[in-house]
């Protein structure tokens, strides 16, 4: 809260409620604030410390932000930051326990965090479940060998320095498994689809009746990639999150899991947690 521009300021009462850097004035000498009526970011004096040099200040402009329901494609960044300075904002960004931040697409992120400076502060506290999409499985063709596994989606991409205390999970997309190489004298299948909560799909079975038949793959779930199809040859299993896809009984390869995080020079891990996938 802003200090007063009349009256009494308090060592206590006042400075240290604020900036909370203990009851001496010297402790203050060439710190930084805000000043919310002029929007202008200063330092105390670096010499002599004057109290009156308190009026109109505040400490870092600090936001709280919480993800509470399954969400996808997420993006934090200063235009999402109620009362953001530049350079001068934390931001503490909780997901929620049970919460699932997911993907769309393997072509997208399940969170983006990007465009804040130096001087801000970016915390993620994590307890809940960040990952990428899942792939679908690859499909069967007729007379013809099946398609490999479709690759996994990222989970976290960071863009500029953050703070993470991962209590709950970070993972990539489970790769899709690959479809089995088709019959002769049956029709295509296809393969099961990926989850956006981060699984991979199972791969085609070697012949299906008709699209999506029972020789199709399974589509994956939150915690398990789907099973393959199976007939004339077997689809490989979608990976759990996190994890590659299996290959087919013909060996068309299953896709590769997306990276947990990329950008990880920007992170300094406070909690590690349950972390599954390449990172970048």
């Amino acid at each position: 809260m802003t200090i007063g521009n009349v009256g009494k300021v308090a060592l206590n009462a006042n400075i240290n409620t604020e900036f909370h850097l203990g009851n001496a004035i010297s402790f203050y000498r060439g710190v930084q604030y805000y000043k919310p009526a002029t929007t202008t970011i200063g330092n105390f004096d670096t010499a002599n410390v004057n109290f009156s040099e308190f009026y109109g200040t505040q400490d870092k402009v600090t936001v709280d932000m919480y993800i509470g329901s399954d969400t996808q494609n997420y993006t934090l960044n200063p235009a999402a930051v109620s009362g953001y300075v530049a350079a001068f904002t934390k931001v503490n960004l909780t997901v929620n326990s049970g919460v699932y931040v997911g993907s769309a697409s393997t072509g997208s992120y399940a969170m983006t965090i990007t465009g804040f400076v130096s001087g801000d502060t970016v915390n993620l506290i994590n307890n809940g479940v960040i990952i990428g999409a899942g792939g679908n499985g690859g499909g069967g063709n007729n007379n013809a060998a099946g398609d490999v596994g479709n690759n996994g989606g990222n989970a976290l991409r960071l863009l500029c320095a953050t703070n993470i205390t991962n209590n709950g999970t970070i993972a990539g997309g489970g790769g899709g498994g690959g479809a089995a190489d088709g019959g002769s004298i049956y029709g295509s299948c296809f393969g099961g689809g990926g989850t956006y909560t981060g699984s991979g799909g199972g791969g085609g079975a070697g012949y299906s009746g008709g699209s999506g038949g029972s020789p199709g793959g399974n589509s994956g779930t939150k915690t398990a990639g789907g099973a393959g199809g199976t007939s004339e040859g077997t689809g490989g299993s979608g990976g759990n999150q996190g994890l590659n896809g299996s290959a087919s009984s013909s060996g068309r390869a299953g896709g590769t899991a997306g990276k947990y995080i990329t950008g990880i020079s920007y992170a300094t891990w406070i909690t590690t947690g349950t972390r599954i996938g390449p990172s970048s």
